[in-house]
């Protein structure tokens, strides 16, 4: 959906050279909400029962950054070229965000709580700094959290 391409995660990202948000924003592949089909989840979710349900779309929106940029290119465009990863992250985001709202909106009373899930650190520490992720992360992650 993305438009990455890649055969493994140490790739660079289809803007992995990406420097200026003027870029971001002219870029081609960014997916539009409105084409997501939830007919066969909300099929299953009126089928389900009377169970809790638990769902909404993934949002793994650290892991589509990420690769958008490629690992390295991510971490390092933290530092020198932060609007660059912001522009990217609130496109990603903005997406997850539109598609969740539209799916809730269709879901209505069907669904109990909103799942979703990311990956933000290694088996020994948070995969970027403590300063990254609350500035690059964290608000993204209390939208999600808030709704």
């Amino acid at each position: 959906m993305w438009a990455v391409g890649k055969t493994a995660h140490g790739q660079p990202g289809p803007l992995a050279n990406c420097e200026s948000v003027a870029k971001v924003e002219v870029w081609t592949h960014w997916p539009d909400p409105a084409c997501m089909d939830f007919s066969d989840t909300l099929a299953a979710l009126r089928a389900a029962g009377p169970v809790y349900r638990a769902s909404g779309m993934w949002s793994c929106f650290n892991h589509n950054v990420m690769d958008l940029f490629g690992f390295a290119d991510y971490l390092a465009k933290m530092h020198t070229h932060p609007a660059v990863v912001e522009a990217v992250t609130e496109r990603v985001c903005q997406f997850y965000e539109q598609t969740n709202d539209r799916f809730f909106a269709l879901a209505g009373n069907e669904v109990d709580a909103f799942f979703f899930g990311n990956d933000f650190g290694t088996q020994q520490e948070c995969i970027c700094s403590q300063k990254s992720f609350d500035r690059f992360v964290l608000p993204w992650l209390g939208r999600f959290t808030a709704q």
